[in-house]
């Protein structure tokens, strides 16, 4: 690879959050690279329902300000959540009709385009940002920059 000197390698170790909702911000669409849209997507759970698949996750558009342009609320009928003995599972939601509902409120998209903000000050645009919400905490759990085709 041609890498010469001395090389540097990072560990990091992240501790399981029991988060109600995860999801992904990313702070352009992902697809076009348009930058005055925002967009969220998030479940019950853990993220790795979103990240895996596993899920529909609900699809908010945002404006970078935080306004809410459309909502794609979708059935959420998995969950994972940390397992007591290590890891995690997987298993149904237990009211069919909390699958149904909007796992963020207009108040949690407003935080999470405050934190998108943040990110974007400090790392630059077009973020895609795995965030968490444990109670009234919001988590940054990964910022990087947007690796997709429509990267501006």
């Amino acid at each position: 690879m041609g890498i010469t000197g001395e090389t540097h390698v990072a560990v990091l170790i992240q501790e399981l959050v029991p988060a109600e909702v995860a999801g992904v911000l990313f702070t352009c669409d992902p697809l076009s690279g348009v930058r005055d849209r925002w967009i969220v997507e998030a479940s019950w759970g853990l993220g790795e329902a979103v990240m895996e698949g596993l899920v529909t996750p609900d699809h908010h558009t945002l404006t970078p300000g935080g306004t809410l342009l459309a909502r794609q609320l979708c059935s959420k009928e998995t969950v994972i959540i940390p397992d007591a003995q290590g890891g995690t599972r997987q298993h149904p939601v237990s009211d069919p009709a909390r699958g149904q509902q909007a796992c963020l409120d207009e108040e949690a998209l407003a935080r999470l385009a405050a934190l998108g903000t943040a990110c974007e000050d400090l790392f630059g645009p077009a973020q895609d940002i795995e965030w968490a919400l444990v109670g009234t905490r919001l988590l940054l759990l990964h910022c990087r920059p947007v690796t997709s085709g429509g990267k501006p």
